[in-house]
């Protein structure tokens, strides 16, 4: 298993109420977002969080970027923090997307993460 420790950081970006069932049936909204565009500035992230249950309820899905020190946002953006932790890594290798080439999808090891909470970080954030 590999393990990445991540300096806490906040994520802004749109957000959206969805499931795996809705994704799977043509009607998600995840394709969508990153069809309508990606947000400018640093890395784009995508934050998984609020599980309702397991992998069949509901989740809000952010896809945004990481938020400067002294940035205000407008009130439409959602927010997220992903806490500084030890997170699991998994590459997941998907050319095309935003321009990237490596992504990582990192689950909380413990701490005052609930361990539901996940977050797809680019190589190298």
């Amino acid at each position: 298993m590999n393990t990445v420790a991540v300096t806490g950081f906040t994520v802004v970006g749109r957000e959206a109420r969805t499931s795996n069932m809705r994704e799977m049936s043509g009607e998600g909204v995840i394709g969508k977002m990153w069809s309508s565009g990606v947000p400018a500035g640093s890395p784009v992230v995508a934050v998984y969080s609020a599980y309702e249950s397991d992998k069949d309820g509901e989740y809000d899905y952010l896809l945004g970027r990481k938020m400067g020190n002294d940035e205000t946002v407008a009130s439409e953006l959602a927010q997220r923090i992903v806490e500084a932790g030890t997170y699991r890594a998994f590459a997941v290798r998907r050319a095309g997307i935003a321009g990237s080439r490596n992504w990582f999808v990192a689950r909380s090891l413990g701490g005052r993460a609930s361990g539901q909470d996940s977050a797809r970080l680019p190589d190298g954030f």
